[in-house]
């Protein structure tokens, strides 16, 4: 078996290692036939690959954006590709997403760990080849570090550096490998291969640890392509000014921890292991059968892998969904960015996906709620005019919290009627809104449901493990509330109504911040002189959720007010049932897990209600767990994502778009009229 890679004039890293990392990883490839070609490491799976003699596989390769795809002709197997986004331009399942085979280095040429405090310098190999980039680096003091090296020097230099500075790919893959924070930066090469594909084949390297590609800065140096030799010449001073400005700046930020990153060392291991053990299968013809063949089109365009680009609004907070819904786009070839008014302004995007837009136009003064409206509405404009869908995902009807009555009487006038599509959690939760914003029937929708947290949840603790690690009785039945304290969630009544339980075999226990106008004190006098409620007034991180969420016989959600809630899901998604009220979408959810896991009530809480929960002889044991099928992300980001490239805004033609299950194995036209 033979390895192909790119070969560059004059060498580059990232392609030479090719040369001897498999032979140390597979000693004895040369005489293995299970095919004809290793596919290495770089940015080579597109119609080269269709010139070469016999079977191939793919092993951490990556596509490039635009090129030609590979044939279809069964001679092409995918043991691995870099990421995701190469997964989905191939047709591939995120399985098939492993790693860059860059990530090895570290285990093929182990280095030695401790470090100096240099600033390393790595530049793109045109940015060293075609300006003076390298001399203002290295005149300020950082350690430049050639991408033509063979990989041994290279590999010596980067491990004497504290931190890197890295345009190059590769020097970015092998600092996180060896543990060195990097960050990227932009010289020369974003005009030399393109902005678009650069940033392809850096988010598609990092897409498979988590970690965001974008460079540092937004501006490089001139954009002056390599065959422009006569105006490389006349803007030497230009050139060397926007050199050095550019060194500078960097020289500034060396010390600031934020500017770099660092992919987290378990994940980054699982994904090291994965390629290996997907290297040694290579010795087995039977293993080797069993990938995925090639099976897009070799015509296709960069059209058809161009990758959806979203900005969601936001990508992420301290509520676990939006990780879980950004991530899971991700894992199935989006691009996803943070939401924010001068990127959504600056950039171009296929859809900027809102979660609570309300959160944008929150405030308690007139003007400034006039102004947070205008602002947001000008950029929904600007974004319309660009052809940029703007889908509203309604998590709530209204929002729970006060806001000034300017506020909530413009939102419903304007907003409705500005964005171009409609997803909801829920039929309840879609019908609803439909109801109440009658501009949205006129929109395309789909539900898709809110995904589950066993992803994130860590194993449920036994019961009496968790209450001892939190000082309560490990005998009593146990209530419990999490999660922010907030004025529709009803906490007082909880415990009001708690105290009136006659029942010394029980104990509450409430673990949340109080926000937003609830105070601590209110509680804790609520509270006062009965043993058996334990109140944990903090904000309780997601690694230690699960441990209270483990010591709950029963979790109480007694809000007044609900559509859909993330906190059913969560303690459903640790194995524990749930009290709640009969309203919103919460009878739907029900539907799917049972009455045994969702115990619904009508009216306000009541001792008798909770003495009833109590004395359930239904009552799912501790190592029964809901059947959440249906509630699978990877499920709901292939409903999503068909959402988002079959439904077409009402301004480009009237057309009823699709509905799917979570598993995608049935639609439904989703005509409004019809709901």
């Amino acid at each position: 078996m033979k390895v192909f890679y790119h070969k560059m004039n004059g060498g580059n890293v990232g392609d030479d290692m090719n040369a001897t990392l498999w032979h140390r990883v597979l000693p004895e490839l040369d005489e293995l036939t299970t095919a004809a070609w290793l596919i290495g490491a770089g940015t080579i799976v597109d119609s080269r690959l269709n010139a070469l003699h016999g079977p191939k596989i793919v092993m951490g390769s990556g596509v490039r954006l635009g090129a030609k795809r590979v044939a279809a002709n069964g001679d092409v197997r995918f043991a691995a590709v870099r990421g995701y986004l190469s997964a989905a331009a191939c047709g591939l399942e995120p399985s098939a997403a492993v790693c860059d085979p860059g990530f090895l280095v570290a285990s093929v040429w182990p280095q030695d760990a401790s470090r100096g405090e240099k600033i390393g310098f790595v530049p793109h190999v045109y940015s060293e080849r075609y300006s003076s980039i390298v001399r203002a680096a290295a005149d300020v003091g950082f350690e430049v570090i050639s991408p033509t090296l063979d990989i041994e020097r290279f590999l010596q230099a980067l491990a004497r550096c504290a931190r890197v500075y890295t345009e190059s790919l590769h020097g970015a893959i092998f600092a996180d490998a060896l543990r060195i924070p990097w960050a990227r930066v932009c010289a020369c090469s974003i005009y030399y291969e393109g902005r678009e594909i650069a940033d392809f084949k850096w988010s598609d390297a990092f897409s498979v640890v988590g970690l965001r590609a974008e460079a540092i800065n937004r501006v490089g140096l001139l954009p002056i392509k390599r065959s422009w030799s006569a105006a490389r010449e006349a803007t030497r001073p230009l050139q060397a000014l926007a050199e050095r400005r550019l060194v500078r700046a960097l020289n500034r930020r060396r010390d600031d921890p934020s500017v770099f990153q660092l992919s987290d060392a378990a994940r980054l291991q699982e994904r090291i292991d994965t390629l290996l053990a997907r290297v040694q299968r290579l010795r087995s013809a039977a293993e080797v059968e069993k990938w995925p063949a090639a099976n897009r089109d070799p015509n296709a365009g960069p059209s058809d892998t161009r990758p959806l680009r979203v900005c969601a609004f936001p990508k992420q907070n301290e509520n676990a969904y939006l990780a879980n819904f950004s991530n899971s786009l991700e894992a199935r070839g989006a691009l996803v960015d943070d939401f924010t008014f001068v990127r959504a302004n600056r950039e171009r995007y296929d859809i900027v996906h809102m979660h609570w837009p309300d959160t944008h136009l929150r405030t308690h003064s007139w003007w400034r709620a006039i102004g947070k409206h205008v602002r947001l509405g000008l950029t929904c404009a600007l974004l319309r005019a660009r052809g940029t869908r703007i889908v509203w995902m309604i998590h709530n009807l209204k929002p729970h919290e006060k806001d000034h009555w300017i506020s909530r009487s413009l939102f419903p006038l304007w907003f409705p009627r500005a964005c171009t599509n409609v997803m909801a959690l829920t039929h309840k939760g879609l019908q609803s809104a439909l109801e109440m914003y009658p501009a949205l029937r006129s929109k395309p929708a789909v539900v898709v449901p809110h995904g589950h947290y066993r992803n994130v949840c860590p194993p449920p603790r036994s019961r009496a493990s968790a209450r001892e690690a939190l000082g309560l009785a490990t005998e009593r039945f146990t209530f419990v509330y999490f999660g922010n304290i907030r004025r529709y969630k009803n906490v007082p009544l909880l415990i009001r109504t708690f105290r009136a339980l006659e029942a010394r075999d029980a104990q509450l226990l409430v673990a949340g911040r109080p926000v937003l106008g609830m105070r601590a004190s209110d509680l804790e006098a609520l509270a006062a002189g009965d043993d058996r409620i334990h109140l944990h007034l903090e904000f309780i991180p997601d690694d230690r959720l699960g441990l209270y969420l483990s010591a709950a016989d029963k979790i109480v959600i007694p809000f007044d007010s609900v559509l859909n809630s993330g906190s059913v899901m969560h303690a459903l998604s640790m194995n524990r049932s749930v009290l709640a009220p009969r309203l919103g979408a919460l009878p739907e959810l029900q539907a799917h897990v049972g009455r045994r896991w969702l115990q619904l009530y009508d009216g306000s809480l009541t001792p008798e209600l909770m003495r009833d929960a109590m004395n359930d002889p239904e009552r799912p044991g501790e190592h029964e767990r809901p059947d959440l099928s249906h509630f699978d992300w990877d499920d709901i980001a292939r409903t999503t994502l068909h959402f988002y490239r079959h439904s077409r805004a009402p301004s480009e033609g009237r057309e009823t778009s699709s509905r799917a299950t979570a598993s995608g194995e049935r639609e439904m036209t989703l005509d409004s009229s019809e709901i």
